[in-house]
């Protein structure tokens, strides 16, 4: 819907030709109009929770949008621009998109459940442990594939991508996974836990 809003925009104002002045996605382009719009909602949704009480499952979900909103926007960023990045930078950009979707859901879910303060710390960051190590999974995936996501990853880093960039990102999804089950650690035993461990275990190993 805010690309239609864009299409009428164009029509009304014939880009430019009544106002003197751009209007902002053709200055800076449709990504960043859209994703400017998408951030300008979750702010306002946040100072709306601010009013109301019971409001912490809302606040998880728009404080997850807010942070997807500033991972798309570095991406836009860093395409527009041609930048190179190094391993510290994408990472953020896997944080900030994919992962705090993950870290989201599983910290709503510790909530809903009932959790304990420790017991929400602890699957929060299993969730955004998991989270990276998927997404990492998935450009590693697509490039068997021959599929676009390492084309992106070779212009992250200025590249080819070349048999030791892969046993890096290899060596991600491995750590991170790790790090996913490392987090459970102060969780009583459970078959809850155990099917979390091994959900960890096979972001390293799946295929899909």
């Amino acid at each position: 819907q805010a690309e239609d809003g864009i299409r009428d925009v164009e029509r009304s104002r014939g880009l430019g030709d009544v106002y003197k002045r751009q209007p902002f996605h053709v200055r800076y382009g449709e990504p960043a109009a859209i994703l400017s719009s998408d951030f300008t909602l979750a702010a306002v949704l946040d100072i709306i929770t601010r009013h109301y009480e019971n409001k912490q499952i809302l606040r998880e979900i728009v404080y997850s949008t807010l942070k997807m909103c500033e991972g798309e926007m570095m991406d836009v960023r860093i395409r527009s621009q041609g930048n190179t990045l190094n391993w510290e930078t994408y990472l953020n950009l896997v944080d900030k998109k994919t992962a705090s979707l993950f870290f989201t859901a599983a910290r709503i879910g510790a909530i809903i459940g009932g959790g304990k303060d420790f017991e929400i710390k602890a699957l929060s960051s299993f969730g955004r442990f998991l989270g990276i190590s998927y997404q990492i999974k998935d450009d590693l995936l697509d490039f068997e594939k021959g599929e676009k996501a390492l084309e992106f990853l070779e212009t992250l880093t200025g590249k080819s991508v070349d048999e030791k960039f892969l046993i890096k990102l290899k060596k991600f999804v491995k750590d991170y996974s790790r790090m996913a089950i490392e987090s459970l650690k102060p969780l009583k035993e459970s078959k809850a836990k155990k099917h979390l461990c091994n959900l960890a275990k096979f972001s390293v190993l799946r295929k899909f």
